[in-house]
């Protein structure tokens, strides 16, 4: 079942194209939806090492060879430095960044 946070992205989305898609805080109810939109590729992220196990477990059959599952922490200025996208989804970055590095919400 699609959230209801998801559905009004595609609604805003409207018939746009996907194309190269980040979702910069990655979750298994983010990347299940992501990874059923009709997108060139997607990238993942994720700052959990076992968040980015049970990801890769549920999502793999759905993981075309374009898309990237990474481990990552957007603290560190070089990672993804020179990677460009159409579509960001950034929902639970933004959300939960307060609970693991505070007060960067608005750098971030």
């Amino acid at each position: 079942m699609v959230s209801t946070l998801f559905r009004h992205i595609e609604m805003i989305h409207g018939n746009n194209p996907w194309g190269k898609i980040l979702d910069a805080g990655t979750g298994i109810n983010s990347l299940s939806w992501i990874s059923q939109l009709k997108s060139e590729s997607w990238t993942a992220v994720t700052c959990a090492i076992n968040m980015k196990a049970d990801i890769q477990q549920i999502i793999s059959a759905r993981q075309r060879p374009q898309d990237r599952l990474l481990l990552g922490n957007w603290a560190d200025s070089d990672f993804m430095v020179n990677e460009r996208f159409d579509t960001v989804i950034a929902d639970y970055l933004l959300g939960a960044v307060d609970g693991f590095v505070p007060y960067w919400q608005i750098p971030l």
